[in-house]
């Protein structure tokens, strides 16, 4: 149903829509997005775990008991 007298929406928002539409094409979102280049799966989850070493080793050096949460499929508490 239309408002105004010519019969006619209001585009506004469709206008709207589809400038988004457009400027999310032309500037992506920013954040962490996987690259064409990627490396391949196993070689992420490699960086993934020695990330979580080193992370362990910092705070052990540190006096912080950061042990592993599951010990032979057991929840280990805190």
């Amino acid at each position: 149903m239309a408002i105004n007298r010519r019969e006619v929406d209001d585009m506004r928002k469709h206008s709207a829509w589809i400038i988004e539409l457009l400027l999310d094409l032309l500037f992506p979102a920013r954040g962490r997005h996987r690259s064409a280049d990627a490396p391949p799966a196993p070689e992420r989850r490699e960086r993934r775990s020695q990330r979580a070493r080193r992370r362990a080793l910092w705070l052990a050096v540190h006096g912080i008991d950061a042990g592993p949460r599951r010990i032979h499929g057991v929840e280990v508490g805190c």
